[in-house]
């Protein structure tokens, strides 16, 4: 009881120990990462975001990864359960949720700090300024005292407070990269619980809680402590779901290397189906367990054999202490199970992926809708265009009235009373009567020619949009210009 409760003490200390180091290490990381992407001199500011962020999420999650490669495949079974299974999961429990509340304490907490910091800086220096002083002189208040009450009662309180824009400015910098820190954190999380989940269970339910705590934490800190920050707008997550995509693809191989590697599952299944002589666990124990001499110890005993956790020859064989043929049978069973799991789990991952589209099925047909329409709008002014074009060219009646738009101002709609020197100038081709050059004239006189006529299918016939002084808009076709009669044609 003593040794088990000495060796989980011993873990526990290891573990918190680790954090801390986690935590500096992670400083001297992340200049280092920002040092070597100035050094790269990309081109773009999305190179060099990508080439950050890649960095930052290597260092960040080899810092944590670690512990499982150096720990857990190296000491395989030194530990005291006969598997390592326990102690990563302690190790896990102290970083993961004492990561999570250090990092809750450093947002709430860091920010009010910085906030008050940089308020009472700003008040010290306004104090020493002149113009400070000069503003808050009896004189100045005289001089502004009619200025301030012509103001509205609303706005008088605002008067010797600081002003908003300056209120807002004092404010914490959210920085060139506002949403970088959020992103990190939610992929050191999203690896903690997909990575380690067979040793730690509850990590998901641990980041459920998390997140719905940093939800409210990260919307009041940045409505209420940060600027506004300068967002652009952008279609997808950018690299950060590539990284998801690798860490879920790392995530597969290293559960699978847990169950087999850090726990006896596959132990335990062979002996089952191969070495057991009734197909139950009954001897379980003994098989794991080898002989080692005492004598090859300098410590008195009366014990001439000791038993230890390992498949290697007795000492009295001819080769004492090489590791056995169960040893490579349980070996090649356990790197079978690896590749099965990885496998399968890679298939469902693909299989689920091509299953759920990215783009529900509701919203593409509305794409798709959207898309028929902007096509068919601008098929139809394409066609309207030729139409209106082809109007032009051959109505000549049309072009009658054209030519009277240079002589509009010798034209007068309201009475029809029509310069006969005008006349003469379009009786030139055939005979005009005097009503229907005023018609046109009036025609002519609310068209618009700088406009477009409104869009219409080529089965149908064009119209022209004529403002009418009541406020309505009759239409006028080409029809009705070319048919040669006086007959209410607006």
């Amino acid at each position: 009881m003593v040794q088990s409760t000495s060796g989980m003490i011993a873990t526990m200390t290891g573990s918190l120990v680790n954090l801390v180091a986690i935590f500096f290490l992670k400083l001297i990381y992340d200049r280092m990462a920002i040092k070597l992407t100035d050094v790269e001199h990309h081109r773009t500011q999305v190179e060099y975001d990508n080439s950050l962020t890649l960095k930052y999420t290597y260092y960040n999650l080899s810092i944590i990864i670690r512990q499982y490669f150096i720990l857990h495949l190296y000491k395989s079974t030194g530990c005291d359960q006969g598997d390592c299974l326990f102690e990563l999961f302690i190790q896990l429990v102290i970083i993961m949720v004492g990561k999570q509340i250090f990092s809750f304490i450093q947002e709430s907490l860091m920010p009010i700090l910085w906030k008050l910091f940089f308020k009472f800086r700003s008040m010290k220096r306004s104090s020493n300024h002149a113009d400070h002083n000069y503003m808050n002189s009896t004189n100045y208040n005289e001089r502004n005292s009619v200025t301030t009450s012509l103001l509205p009662a609303k706005y008088r309180s605002l008067r010797g407070r600081n002003i908003l824009c300056r209120a807002d400015f004092n404010m914490l910098d959210p920085g060139s990269r506002p949403l970088f820190n959020e992103y990190l954190e939610m992929m050191i999380q999203y690896g903690f619980i997909t990575m380690f989940v067979p040793a730690f269970p509850l990590a998901p339910l641990f980041g459920l809680l998390n997140n719905l705590f940093e939800i409210r934490g990260d919307a009041k800190k940045l409505v209420n402590q940060y600027r506004r920050p300068v967002l652009e707008r952008v279609q997808t997550i950018g690299i950060w779901l590539s990284i998801i995509t690798v860490l879920a693809s790392i995530a597969i191989r290293t559960n699978a290397c847990i169950i087999a590697f850090t726990t006896q599952f596959i132990d335990r299944c062979v002996y089952r189906y191969t070495y057991s002589p009734d197909g139950t666990m009954k001897g379980f124990v003994n098989f794991t367990l080898s002989y080692m001499s005492t004598t090859r110890f300098d410590v008195p005993t009366n014990e001439t054999y000791c038993r230890y956790d390992s498949y290697r020859s007795p000492p009295w064989s001819s080769e004492p202490y090489v590791f056995t043929s169960v040893y490579y049978h349980v070996l090649a069973a356990k790197f079978i199970f690896v590749f099965a799991f990885e496998t399968i789990a890679t298939i469902l991952t693909n299989v689920i992926m091509a299953a759920v589209p990215d783009v529900p099925k509701r919203v593409r047909k509305q794409i798709v809708h959207e898309t028929n329409i902007t096509n068919a709008i601008i098929l139809n002014a394409e066609v309207g265009n030729q139409q209106y074009n082809n109007a032009i060219t051959k109505d000549v009646n049309f072009q009658k009235i054209f030519m009277l738009k240079q002589q509009h101002e010798k034209l007068q709609s309201s009475n029809c009373n029509i310069n006969n020197e005008v006349i003469e100038n379009n009786d030139q081709e055939g005979n005009i009567d005097r009503n229907e050059i005023c018609s046109q004239s009036l025609v002519y006189k609310y068209v618009s020619f700088e406009r477009l006529p409104p869009v219409t299918l080529s089965s149908q016939p064009m119209h022209l949009t004529v403002p009418n002084l009541h406020g309505n808009r009759p239409s006028i076709g080409f029809e009705d210009l070319s048919s040669h009669n006086n007959n209410n044609m607006i």
